[in-house]
């Protein structure tokens, strides 16, 4: 059998939502908190001094 990659891939994302839900729960949390991290680190470039506006209010 010839599968393409993106073939693959959904086959693969059909059994683990069929069978694992929690791990793909556990994919998405990391993949926000991810997202978090990049997002503070994007603010601190361009806004240092925000953060301390937002920890002394």
């Amino acid at each position: 059998m010839f599968y393409t990659f993106s073939q693959k891939y959904l086959f693969k994302n059909r059994i683990n939502k069929s069978y694992h839900p929690e791990a793909l729960m556990k994919k998405k949390v990391i993949f926000i908190l991810i997202f978090i991290i990049i997002f503070l680190g994007i603010y601190l470039i361009f806004n240092p001094m925000g953060v301390f506006d937002l920890i002394t209010k």
